[in-house]
């Protein structure tokens, strides 16, 4: 079975001790949800996100977590959630000034093992970065499914664009001194080039986290580092 997107959200920044809910649809099971929560924090903020569904709340687990000196992002999972319109629930917390996230659930990914953590590659670019380009090398395969999300510092309409054969899947552009965030994905291929750009309006730290999703019945990719490179104008 090919992977495919089944139900996608964002949810752009809100105030610390508020939630960010965002519903998602999985109409069949052994579905697979990939999330990201993105912190105006340095340092991870333990949301806890949970499946808020009718029957029971389900946890998500941890894949990366990565920030710079004023953005912090966590990537999750979770396999199998409970079928049925749903939100991901991501509670508030005091310490921070802002929070949102992205989600989006696939069908035909691996239950077993959804992710290669081989190929993880979880990137902070240094404040006072400006125009540039980000792009990391991640190993993957014919099938699969390579899943970038960035969390930038954003002022309102800022673009943020994957590179070619990215295709945006949710996106939160910033509205003032907020976040900006988005997700792109990749078919799969021996290595996909994970590219990012962003205008001067996203000046500083961003940060990416790029991993392989595997197709249901297909083989880990093989172990192979992620590599990266980086070009940058008023660096």
């Amino acid at each position: 079975m090919a992977i495919a997107v089944i139900s996608s959200a964002s949810v752009h920044p809100v105030a610390a001790s508020s939630s960010v809910e965002l519903p998602l649809t999985i109409p069949d099971a052994n579905a697979v949800i990939f999330l990201s929560v993105s912190q105006d924090a340095t340092a991870d903020q333990n949301f806890a996100p949970i499946w808020d569904s009718t029957t029971a709340n389900s946890s998500f687990t941890l894949i990366a977590e990565r920030g710079s000196s004023a953005r912090y992002m966590g990537t999750y999972y979770l396999v199998n959630p409970t079928t049925g319109t749903h939100v991901v629930l991501v509670n508030g917390v005091s310490t921070i000034v802002s929070h949102g996230g992205l989600a989006a659930a696939y069908s035909g990914v691996s239950n077993a093992t959804p992710y290669d953590t081989g190929t993880i590659s979880a990137v902070a670019v240094a404040a006072g970065a400006s125009t540039g380009i980000e792009s990391t090398a991640i190993p993957s395969a014919v099938g699969d499914l390579v899943l970038s999300f960035l969390t930038v510092n954003s002022t309102s309409g800022a673009v943020l664009a994957p590179g070619v054969g990215g295709t945006v899947r949710a996106v939160s552009t910033g509205s003032g001194s907020f976040m900006g965030f988005a997700l792109a994905e990749w078919a799969g291929a021996a290595t996909v080039a994970s590219t990012w750009s962003w205008p001067s309006t996203a000046t500083t730290d961003q940060t990416f986290i790029s991993f392989n999703v595997n197709a249901d019945g297909g083989a880990a990719t093989p172990v192979r580092m992620a590599t990266r490179s980086l070009l940058g104008v008023g660096r």
